[in-house]
């Protein structure tokens, strides 16, 4: 009964789209197909000893604290792990790798990349008899950067089809999932709004429009330019007041309604923006994709300024904010429809 939760609960709790120093297996990501257990290696056999060494030596059987709940759990045990976990996706990561080292070393303070959190998660759920997956979809050489899977998607589609879940892991009311969802969707929408987000990197941007030059004068005093950052502001500062309106209605114990539509459109296109203005004020500068560049004590000279190396890959990869929770398209319409009527 334990492999068939994997479909449900490790779906939605251990998915994770970023690259780690451990080999994926490539999924095709038009046509999705079933993946047998033979083509992992990594944690299939759950009779191993190592998985009984590995909840002694933690002691994470008292984590549960007499909990008998099979979804709590699972959340106890994810709580654990990221409690004791400090991520960091700049590195160096110090040990060997494996699950034992991370964990020796995060108790230790040191912060690991979210992949390692991810390897983690999969042997101690693995040691409970919960099968995870690492799994990275689309195009991808597995004989990238040390050999290891390069150019997989960080954000991905996945279907479960004819999935059976055990009445007793049942969350509220039968057909009511979608209910809940939209209840969940309305705070991850609110989140997505990501107003300090957006005024660091505002920050960031007039910096950077401080720094570099056009005409011989900083880009800063250039009008057009900065017109478009004063208009940036402005959108921001509308959003923050949107946002804690929403945030005062939950105070009062009052759910994000479609009002968060409105936080989730506008929050993801300010993002959008923010990192497009950042490739205008580079200029060429902003092309070129050095992922060594990004390696923290790295050498070598850096092409233009050092800011300019993670423009263009947040540029691109920023486009995904139109997209996830629900496509801005699909937003607009609930907007038009549940707030103007129309």
């Amino acid at each position: 009964m334990k492999r068939i939760i994997f479909t449900t609960i490790t779906g939605v709790f251990l998915w994770f789209g970023c690259t780690t120093k451990k080999p994926f297996h490539v999924v095709n990501a038009n046509e999705p197909a079933f993946v047998p257990d033979t083509a992992f290696s990594g944690y299939e056999d759950l009779s191993n000893p190592k998985f009984a060494a590995l909840k002694e030596k933690y002691q994470l059987d008292t984590v549960f604290h007499g909990e008998t709940d099979e979804l709590k759990r699972i959340l106890l045990l994810r709580n654990w792990i990221k409690k004791h976990i400090k991520i960091d996706n700049v590195g160096p990561y110090p040990g060997c790798g494996s699950p034992e080292c991370i964990l020796d070393e995060a108790l230790k303070g040191h912060g690991f990349h979210c992949g390692h959190d991810m390897a983690v998660q999969n042997a101690i759920m693995n040691a409970y008899g919960y099968v995870t997956r690492c799994i990275g979809a689309g195009e991808g050489s597995p004989t990238g950067v040390d050999g290891f899977l390069e150019g997989h998607h960080g954000i991905n589609e996945i279907w479960f089809e004819d999935v059976k879940v055990p009445v007793a892991n049942l969350v509220g009311e039968e057909n009511k999932g979608w209910t809940y969802a939209k209840f969940l969707l309305g705070h991850e929408r609110t989140g997505i709004a990501g107003v300090g987000r957006s005024k660091r990197e505002l920050a960031k941007l007039k910096d950077i429009a401080r720094r570099e030059r056009s005409g011989g004068r900083p880009l800063m005093e250039d009008a057009r330019f900065r017109d478009r950052i004063a208009q940036l502001e402005i959108e921001i500062l509308a959003l923050e007041v949107t946002n804690l309106r929403v945030l005062s209605e939950e105070g009062k114990q009052r759910a994000p309604g479609p009002e968060a539509s409105i936080l989730k459109v506008r929050g993801s296109e300010i993002q959008q923006s923010l990192s497009e203005l950042m490739m205008h004020a580079i200029g060429h500068y902003a092309l070129p994709h050095v992922r060594e560049a990004l390696d923290a004590g790295r050498n070598a000279e850096p092409v233009g300024a050092e800011y300019a190396a993670p423009l263009a890959g947040t540029y691109f990869n920023f486009r995904k904010t139109s997209i996830y929770s629900g496509s801005n398209e699909i937003q607009k319409n609930i907007i038009s429809q549940m707030i103007l009527g129309l």
